[in-house]
């Protein structure tokens, strides 16, 4: 292993363990409400920030452990742009949907007069 790739991996535990902490504390307090209030409209969970994240770490893997004769390494960076277009052709085809929903009233029902 080199150690850039040491260091990688030494990163990433360590930002899932700070998320993790972070998400425990603030549930501890009890921070965290499971529901918005009445009214407020928050749009539904989605998977589209992880595969964004996902693609550009390996964008940026692909620019980082490169080899010395090549621009990038092929086999991380052409994964990685292909998961960014799925996320942006998925992200696009989303907004759509809730721009829809939304001239069409369906975000509005069962919320109080405004």
């Amino acid at each position: 292993m080199t150690e850039q790739l040491i260091g990688l991996i030494l990163l990433g535990i360590a930002a899932v363990a700070i998320a993790g902490a972070v998400a425990a504390a603030a549930r501890g307090r009890g921070q965290v409400a499971l529901h918005p209030p009445r009214g407020i409209h928050v749009p539904p969970g989605s998977w589209l920030p992880l595969a964004w994240a996902a693609g550009a770490a390996l964008v940026g893997a692909g620019l980082a452990f490169k080899p010395d004769d090549q621009v990038a390494a092929w086999w991380f960076l052409i994964p990685g742009l292909a998961v960014i277009l799925v996320a942006v052709v998925v992200s696009i085809r989303a907004a759509g949907r809730e721009w829809h929903e939304t001239e069409h009233g369906s975000h509005d029902e069962g919320v109080g007069p405004h």
